[in-house]
């Protein structure tokens, strides 16, 4: 009788033995598949980081863009005002001169001669 439980014993020392290094085996096999997952991961990442730093780098040159339009929409104002500030100083000038002296500044400004 105890040769026959020895060898039941030994039987599932055996089978247990056989289960450890399937498992130690699936083990490694996991370790293996999560390595050759892990890369491209890592790959991605880095990617997306590069991507982030970009786009940040966008944000802050629409952003300077921004307040260089708005400046020189500013100056295209101002220089417009301006000009008609001092249209309107010529035409109260000339709306100050005699007939003659008007006439000849309107055709010197237009290129004419006079006769």
């Amino acid at each position: 009788m105890k040769k026959i439980e020895l060898e039941v014993s030994r039987a599932k020392s055996s089978t247990l033995e056989e289960l450890c290094n399937l498992l130690t085996n699936e083990k490694h096999n996991r370790l293996n598949e999560r390595s050759v997952l892990v890369s491209p991961l890592e790959s991605v990442e880095e990617k997306f980081g590069n991507l982030e730093r970009r786009f940040t780098k966008f944000e802050e040159k629409y952003v300077d863009m921004e307040k260089e339009k708005e400046s020189r929409v500013n100056q295209v104002e101002e220089l417009h005002l301006l000009l008609l500030a001092q249209k309107e100083k010529e035409n109260e000038f000339l709306s100050k001169l005699e007939a003659p002296y008007k006439f000849s500044i309107l055709l010197e400004n237009s290129g004419m001669e006079w006769c």
